[in-house]
């Protein structure tokens, strides 16, 4: 679910506007080794107005959450907010309609969320799993030293560099020479991930903080609506009510407040990994293609005199269009993980919203009502009655006269 609406917002919904000119964002990252680099970052922008009116709706709704939470908290100092939370307007008991009304947009909404931190849960799980196959790739040697007229091919993205006048092979092992050739598809499939360890140590703790902070919200929230509805539907008069559901009440509230205030986070982080992953799928097959094509480069350079030059270019030219597709799809799955928690942080923060006010107007179902605070309008003890609305009885005349 949370991929195929990453998968949404980033090719419908944003898309990924055409660069002519992608080796620019290539020698930004490799100056400094961060995809969130401001020097890259802005450039990238520039080039992509559909992601840039997105960050800017991102920052929009970061503030318009910021300023209703900072409303909300000095509404709820000031006890404004709470003031008619012990106003009885009706005749007990009253109908539980509006309670099962908002019951139920509970229960769909806590069904959303619990599937949204299941899956965030799910994808955190797969951070650290991705780097398993970096392991796999034997270790070959493609550290060439020598000066550059030593240097007889050159690998470009779409064309290979053989020197005419390099010395031909000399090399009459033909099993080396295939263990040459599959030295150099090895080097032309292998994938390194573009993050550093201290980078992908931090993308890892904030990811699994927000997808266990949702998890365990979703979680408990559910065992305190349960709790405060039972005692509810015994049908018990809110003055009545146990100090358990008078617990489940104010627990309600308290976390309602946390869901609210951890929604403008979760929406600024899900804004910041959005340009991650944008980024990431935009340079991160150019970035391995230029690497492969260095390492193959230095490695045949190394050993060229084993190389038969009439069968070299065919190979190399062959290996760039099959490695092109493979590293465009290596990337996209590497970064799958992200893409589904920066999308369920956000139908997260999204969710939240309706699900705060649900829970506060449950709130008033689960409190107990202190007998001072109890009172209704359609009572007249303690009043002096009002003559207009007083009922006065029929008068009753006797059907026979009495005899005496």
């Amino acid at each position: 679910m949370l991929q195929g609406f990453a998968n949404w917002i980033l090719e419908s919904v944003i898309g990924f506007e055409r660069v002519d000119n992608l080796q620019v964002f290539a020698d930004l990252y490799n100056e400094s080794n961060n995809i969130l680099d401001w020097n890259l970052v802005k450039e990238y922008l520039a080039s992509q107005p559909s992601l840039l009116c997105a960050c800017i709706l991102f920052a929009f709704i970061v503030l318009a959450s910021v300023a209703a939470l900072g409303a909300f908290c000095i509404c709820y100092a000031l006890g404004t907010c709470s003031a008619k939370r012990y106003l009885v307007t009706h005749n007990y008991p009253p109908s539980i309609r509006w309670f099962i009304a908002l019951l139920l947009t509970f229960l769909g909404l806590w069904i959303l969320m619990g599937i949204c931190s299941l899956s965030m849960i799910l994808a955190a799980s797969t951070l650290g799993s991705r780097f398993s196959s970096e392991l796999e790739h034997p270790q070959i040697n493609h550290n060439f030293n020598g000066s550059e007229t030593d240097r007889h091919v050159v690998i470009n993205l779409d064309s290979v560099l053989i020197d005419e006048n390099a010395p031909e092979s000399t090399e009459t092992n033909e099993t080396l020479q295939l263990l040459r050739f599959k030295d150099i598809r090895e080097l032309g499939y292998e994938f390194k991930p573009l993050e550093t360890d201290t980078i992908f140590s931090w993308q890892a703790v904030i990811l699994w903080l927000l997808a266990a902070i949702y998890s365990f919200g979703t979680f408990t929230i559910g065992i305190l609506v349960a709790l405060g509805s039972y005692p509810y539907l015994l049908n018990y008069h809110p003055s009545n009510r146990s100090s358990i559901s008078n617990y489940t009440g104010q627990w309600v509230i308290h976390s309602s407040v946390a869901l609210f205030v951890i929604s403008p986070i979760a929406f600024f982080t899900s804004g910041i990994f959005l340009i991650y992953t944008h980024i990431y799928e935009m340079i991160c097959p150019l970035i391995q293609t230029l690497t492969q094509n260095h390492n193959m480069e230095n490695y045949i350079n190394m050993h060229f005199s084993s190389f038969d030059s009439y069968n070299l270019g065919p190979f190399l030219n062959d290996l760039l269009v099959e490695r092109m597709e493979n590293n465009d799809s290596i990337c996209h799955t590497f970064i799958m993980p992200v893409e589904k928690l920066w999308a369920g942080a956000f139908i997260a923060a999204l969710l939240s919203i309706p699900l705060v006010t649900v829970l506060l107007l449950l709130s008033k179902y689960f409190l107990k009502l202190d007998t001072k605070y109890y009172w209704s309008q359609h009572e007249t003890y303690s009043t002096i009655p009002d003559s207009k609305k007083v009922k006065h009885l029929p008068i009753v005349e006797p059907v026979f006269c009495p005899k005496y």
